[in-house]
This record gives structure tokens, sequence and C-alpha cells, in this order.
């Protein structure tokens, strides 16, 4: 009876042995999701989610050393969605930051802009992802449209300065494509088309 039970018990540690299986695709996956969040400097676009994912893979590979196997692929998981989210929201962020940086830098005095990136910071130090992804494509698309009329303003400034200005039939030429891009309100390529006759003409 006792030699019975025994079997009986050695027969569910085995069970129970095989069940918890090495997660090594879940601890690989992780490391490349944070890999690939640090390649889009995550860390410093959106430190307080990008620490979480490194905190819970360091978690996923002490339990992975202790032998809580079950544990370590639970947290690695956890570990690679975080740092797929960090990722996402430091593409977002970096391409609003950078459009209103370049506008700044045209025009000193385009502030609307700054609400909006306190609001994409906020979420930020929250680890609110959805509303860091929200304002922060809000704030691309409005800085699209600011930095596109601030475009076809010089544009317009400087049509008005080269109209005063015998042309050669190429500069004409230019300058038909140049007005057909900033009524179609195609800032940037109207203002490169004009910028690269007006310096010719300097």
């Amino acid at each position: 009876m006792h030699s019975h039970q025994s079997l009986i018990l050695f027969v569910f540690i085995v069970g129970v042995m095989g069940c918890a299986r090495i997660p090594t695709q879940e601890m690989s996956d992780a490391r490349q999701a944070i890999q690939a969040a640090r390649d889009v400097e995550a860390e410093y676009y959106v430190p307080t989610i990008w620490a979480k994912a490194e905190q819970n893979l360091r978690l996923a590979e002490k339990n992975l050393e202790t032998g809580k196997l079950n544990d370590a692929g639970l947290v690695a998981i956890l570990a690679k969605q975080q740092a797929v989210n960090a990722h996402a929201m430091a593409i977002a962020v970096k391409r609003a930051q950078e459009i209103w940086q370049t506008i700044w830098s045209i025009n000193h005095s385009a502030d609307n802009g700054y609400e909006l990136l306190k609001k994409i910071q906020f979420a930020i130090r929250q680890g609110d992802f959805h509303n860091t992804i929200a304002f922060a494509e809000t704030a691309y698309i409005q800085g699209k449209q600011v930095l596109n009329q601030i475009y076809l303003d010089k544009t317009k400034v400087l049509l008005d300065k080269i109209h005063l200005v015998s042309l050669n039939p190429e500069e004409v030429a230019k300058i038909k494509l140049a007005q057909m891009a900033h009524y179609r309100q195609e800032g940037k390529k109207a203002y490169d088309l004009v910028t690269s006759i007006y310096q010719k003409l300097l």
C-alpha cells in the first residue's frame, strides 16, 4: 500500500514538472521587443513604461534562474507587451515633437503646440498608452497643418517678390509649378520650388 502511494506521488511530481516548461520563446520575444524599443529611443521618449518593461524582464530572468518557470513565462509576456507599447509610443511621441520643433525653428511665435505636447508628457508620466498615442497623433496632425500653412505663407511672399523680376523660360516654368503647388495647398513643395529660384536671384 505504501509503495502504491509513493508511485502515485512520483507520477504526480513528474507530471507537474512536465507541465512547467522552460519559457524560451517568451523570454526571447521579450528581449527582442525591448531591443526594438531601445532602437527607437523609448528610454528617452517614454521612460515610465520603458522602465516597467525592463524591470519585468529582469524579474522574468530571476524567476527563470530560481526555477519558477511558469512565473518567468507570464512576466516575460507582460514585459514584451510593455516593450511593444513603449515602441509604438516612442515613435508617435518623437514624430509629434519633431514636427513642432521644425515649426518653432521656422516661426518662433507659433505657440499652439505647447499645450498638446504637455498633454503628451502627462500621459507618458501616467504610463497611459492610449492617451499618449491619441495626443501624439493629434499633435502631429495639427503640426502638419500649421507647418503647411507656414510654407504657403512664405511661398506667397517670395512669389510676390519674384513677380517683379525678369525670368528665363526655365525659371518661368518652375514658378508655374510653384504656383500650382501653392494653389493645391502643397506648402513644402511650393516653398522648395520657389526658393530654388529665389536663391539664384539674390
